[in-house]
This record gives C-alpha cells, sequence and structure tokens, in this order.
C-alpha cells in the first residue's frame, strides 16, 4: 500500500506524463490545421512530397490570405468568416477559389477570390488589414450574359498602388439584328486608411458596332 508520499509522487507523475501527452496532441492538431488548404472537409492526409512543395512556395499555410495565393478551393465557411459577402452568393452550386493576393506583407494586403456558380463568373476584391480582418470588398471582375442573353458584361480590373485600383467595364447591347451598342466605363477606386473602398471618378463613352464584326471576333 501506498504511503501518502508515495502518493503524491505518483500523482506528481501522472499529471506531469497527461500535460506531456496533451501538448503533444496540441502541437499534431496545429501541424494539421497547417496543411488543411481550405477545401472545409477537414484535415487532409498531404503526402510528405506534396508538403514540401507547398512549402517550398510560401512555408506553411497560416491564414486565409495563404489559402488564396495558392489558389486553393475555398469552403463557404472560409469566405463568410473572413469576407463580408452578401448571404446571397452562398448557394450549393456555388464554388469559391483562391486567385490573387497584392502586397501581402504590407499593411493593408489586397486578395482577389474567384465566385463561379456554373453560369456565370465573377471576382472579388478584399481588403484586409495587418490583423487579417476583412474592411471592405467589391466585385470587380465578372464575364457572362444577363437578362436572358440580350446583353453581356465584361468586368476586368487593375491594381494601381497599395490604395488605388481600378475597374473596366464593357457592356454590350444587342441592338436589333444588326447593330451592338458597346458602353466602356473606366472607374476608379481609392482605399481610405480604415480599409473602407472609396469611388473616386470615372470615364465613360459608347460606340455602336455592326454585328457581323462582332460574330466574327
Amino acid at each position: 500500500m501506498l504511503t501518502p508520499r508515495k502518493r503524491v509522487i505518483a500523482g506528481i507523475i501522472l499529471l506531469v506524463g497527461w500535460s506531456c501527452n496533451h501538448q503533444d496532441q496540441q502541437a499534431l492538431n496545429h501541424a494539421r490545421v497547417l496543411v488543411d488548404f481550405g477545401t472545409g472537409k477537414g484535415p487532409q492526409t498531404v503526402s510528405v512530397s506534396e508538403k514540401k512543395i507547398l512549402r517550398k512556395k510560401i512555408g506553411p499555410q497560416k491564414n486565409f490570405l495563404d489559402s488564396v495565393l495558392i489558389k486553393m478551393d475555398l469552403s463557404f465557411g472560409q469566405v463568410n468568416q473572413h469576407t463580408d459577402l452578401e448571404s446571397f452568393y452562398f448557394k450549393e452550386n456555388v464554388r469559391f477559389s483562391g486567385d490573387t493576393v497584392w502586397f501581402r506583407n504590407s499593411r493593408r494586403p489586397l486578395a482577389v477570390i474567384r465566385y463561379d456558380d456554373g453560369i456565370v463568373s465573377k471576382k472579388f476584391l478584399l481588403v484586409f488589414n495587418k490583423r487579417g480582418e476583412c474592411t471592405a470588398s467589391l466585385m470587380v471582375g465578372m464575364d457572362g450574359d444577363v437578362d436572358g442573353g440580350f446583353d453581356s458584361i465584361i468586368l476586368n480590373y487593375k491594381v494601381l498602388s497599395k490604395n488605388s485600383f481600378s475597374t473596366t467595364e464593357t457592356w454590350t447591347h444587342r441592338e436589333g439584328k444588326r447593330n451592338d451598342k458597346i458602353t466602356v466605363t473606366e472607374q476608379f477606386y481609392w482605399i481610405d486608411n480604415k480599409g473602407s473602398i472609396m469611388a473616386q471618378n470615372n470615364k465613360m463613352h459608347s460606340f455602336t458596332r455592326p454585328r457581323e464584326r462582332a460574330n466574327a471576333q
């Protein structure tokens, strides 16, 4: 039978053993998170060779921006947690994925994610602060028909600096059987000190293009 002193010693040994095992398990869980590249399906099993390739690119994945940087699929949970996109974008047939990251280590990183619902593809530019919080977002890319196929819109963007970017929207309106009316709008934006996106001046011009020429292109 153990004496009181031996019981205390045995208890200390058990406590130390449990603590070490708990720390090892926590480290293991952390390592699994680092290789869970954003599918929303829980920690993945990644081969050693795959880990080496990915870590050689950017090092261990630490946050949402890393997932965007290596163009991984993004779950609804990730996009909902790390962006301020409206809820109507979250539909069963929608797929989100990473596209591009600018100024990764700056005070205000910018990221672009892709949205695809099988009919229209879009891109959203996201503004982040140093804490990894999304402070603003804006649709900056689109390619698809609208109004039942009568009109079409192509929207592209250009990052001009750490605090500014522009979008160019090309709207094609099919006027009758012969002509298309094309309206091109270039809109400029500024990112203020709070990380909000502010619309600045824009340039717009329209012209008519023969339908035959449009079809030939």
